[in-house]
């Protein structure tokens, strides 16, 4: 399933992977013009994928969570509404200013790195913490994902 999704995502605008960088590119297309095209089919690819899982859970007699034991909507898209602020930018870049793929992603990442330590001194203050703790959170948690993308990008 999580394979199925992860590629479905390379259809899905307006990130839809390199490969809607690549064809804008080499067709002279503006990249809105490529996530035009691509938008129907990928909706339809996300349907059908919905469809057989659907299918294959009935089939095996998968069922899901019960509400009861469900967490609150609200709440839970509260706590973490902020998520959503890089991937705004990263569509307000691409779709509405339509700027570069590459200053959109920039954009979006310059963001995020600001958006990491305001939400650990948030997180500091609510616990009663010093800000200078949680920059020193903030600094080692930019550290490590720095780390971890480039030992990802070795192989």
């Amino acid at each position: 399933m999580e394979v199925a999704c992860s590629t479905n995502g390379q259809l899905m605008p307006p990130v839809m992977g390199a490969a809607a960088f690549i064809i804008a590119e080499y067709t002279n297309l503006q990249y809105f013009d490529v996530v035009k095209a691509a938008f129907i089919p990928a909706v339809i690819s996300y349907i059908a994928l919905m469809y057989i899982t659907h299918l294959e859970a009935c089939k095996l007699g998968i069922r899901g969570i019960p509400r009861a034991e469900l967490p609150k909507f609200g709440p839970t898209l509260l706590r973490g509404l902020h998520y959503f602020i890089p991937i705004a930018v990263l569509i307000y870049g691409l779709v509405i200013v339509r700027q570069s793929p590459q200053l959109s992603v920039f954009r979006a990442i310059v963001v995020l790195g600001l958006l990491i330590p305001a939400q650990n001194i948030v997180k500091g203050i609510a616990r009663q913490e010093s800000v200078r703790g949680a920059l020193e959170t903030s600094a080692r948690q930019m550290w490590e994902s720095l780390v971890a993308g480039g030992r990802a990008m070795m192989g």
